[in-house]
């Protein structure tokens, strides 16, 4: 038997590797026994993989307690790593799962793990549809979660059917923005019906899915819900009104919600007016908001930064600046008023105002280390303007010399680090 008959027969058994065979009397190997190491082999690879596992629901288990976000996606993906032997232990685990937030993260590695073509979109689809008939709502509604992400035309009607049944509250809303996910149009009907529901997380959903197809003549249902007694789902649909801006009524509508006393609702109203950027129509009825000095400073400076960033507006800013400069006007050497307002005008971010009142701060500062704090502030905003010269000659008269290595995550220097002459102080190397 040539060594090439024994590979066709290892990767027939989904071996990527050669395994030794034992040699039989005319020296060559036998297909059994090369058959036998091989299934060894695998058999050791999956318990090894349902091990890997197993650890990661434990992982899963302490998210929130010892485990932070960051590390839990790490272990998602190294999970997914682990190539197509990873899905069947995962479906199992998904099969047996009760909590939501483990179920959750089982989803989202199977998502990863079909992102990078370990399981394609139809196979990991097939595998999820026998949970539909599971009588846990949580773990059916986060297979349909997946189903409406992996895209599959084959789901579409598994989860029509799902419909049929609305007492499942939890489980016909995931069916609804499922199908909407998946462009179904013909869910329209059953979305404009769950707006009326009882249950506001059917009408949360709905307007989610409404939202996804994205039809502007759904504006005049969706408003209606900016009067409902429930938070959610009025914060759901004022999001719900940003892809059907083209209907006049969307847009009075958010506008309409600048008015609220309901300062949450006003900074989600002029969030959504900021994607649309509509400057003609939502400018002015946003500066008034800013200009509303009964609101909270810190709705203000938002809706101020909204109009900044998204309508190239200087009014919100031009307006509150005025509080530091009225600040500033009655004590024209406060160093500490200077800073403040630097640090206001780079939350903009507006830098080269903000370099100027950072440079009035150090010069009036008699604190060394508080001038040395400043200088890298100072340094961000040459930085971000492209002065690199400037910013590495105050980072050189702070106290961090010539070693920025402190700095080396900030993304403001990030041409800094890049470049040959100062890239080695940040501990960059540099090609």
């Amino acid at each position: 038997m040539t060594m090439n008959s024994i590979r066709i027969v290892l990767l027939a058994l989904g071996v990527g590797f050669v395994v030794q065979p034992a040699l039989g009397q005319d020296g060559s190997p036998s297909i059994e026994t090369i058959r036998k190491e091989a299934e060894a082999e695998v058999a050791r690879r999956t318990r090894a993989i349902e091990a890997r596992v197993r650890s990661a629901l434990v992982l899963f288990r302490q998210k929130g307690i010892l485990v932070t976000e960051d590390r839990l996606a790490e272990e998602r993906s190294a999970l997914a790593e682990l190539g197509p032997g990873a899905i069947p232990p995962l479906v199992a685990a998904f099969r047996k799962e009760s909590s939501t937030g483990v179920l959750d993260q089982i989803g989202r590695t199977l998502l990863e793990a079909c992102e990078k073509g370990c399981v394609s979109p139809e196979k990991l689809s097939e595998e999820l549809f026998p949970i539909l008939l599971d009588k846990n709502d949580k773990r059916v509604a986060t297979a349909i979660v997946l189903l409406g992400h992996l895209n599959s035309e084959s789901a579409r009607a598994p989860l029509m059917a799902l419909l049929s049944d609305s007492s499942r509250t939890e489980v016909y809303a995931a069916a609804l923005t499922a199908l909407a996910r998946l462009g179904d149009t013909s869910v329209h009907e059953a979305l404009i019906a769950g707006l009326t529901s009882t249950s506001a997380q059917i009408r949360i959903a709905a307007l989610e899915g409404l939202a996804l197809l994205g039809r502007p003549q759904d504006a005049k249902e969706v408003v209606k819900l900016l009067q409902d007694s429930n938070a959610k789902v009025v914060i759901s649909a004022l999001h719900a009104l940003a892809p059907m801006a083209s209907n006049i009524a969307a847009m009075k509508g958010l506008h309409g919600m600048l008015k609220s006393e309901n300062d949450e609702f006003v900074r989600i109203a002029a969030q959504v007016l900021g994607q649309i950027r509509n400057k003609s129509l939502s400018a002015a009825p946003l500066r008034r908001v800013v200009a509303d000095g009964k609101r909270p400073w810190e709705l203000r400076v938002d809706v101020a930064k909204i109009l900044f960033k998204n309508f190239d507006d200087r009014t919100g800013l031009n307006e509150l600046s005025k509080v530091f400069r009225n600040q500033i006007a009655r004590n024209a050497r406060n160093a500490q008023a200077q800073a403040a307002f630097g640090d206001f005008l780079a939350s903009f971010p507006s830098w080269a105002d903000a370099a100027r009142r950072y440079e009035a701060a150090i010069n009036l500062s008699k604190n060394k280390a508080v001038r040395s704090n400043l200088r890298i502030r100072l340094a961000r905003c040459y930085a971000a303007l492209g002065k690199n010269s400037k910013a590495a000659t105050q980072l050189e008269r702070s106290n961090l010399g010539k070693d920025w290595s402190s700095l080396a995550d900030d993304p403001a220097f990030e041409t800094l680090r890049k470049s040959r002459k100062y890239g080695p102080r940040f501990g960059t190397k540099n090609d």
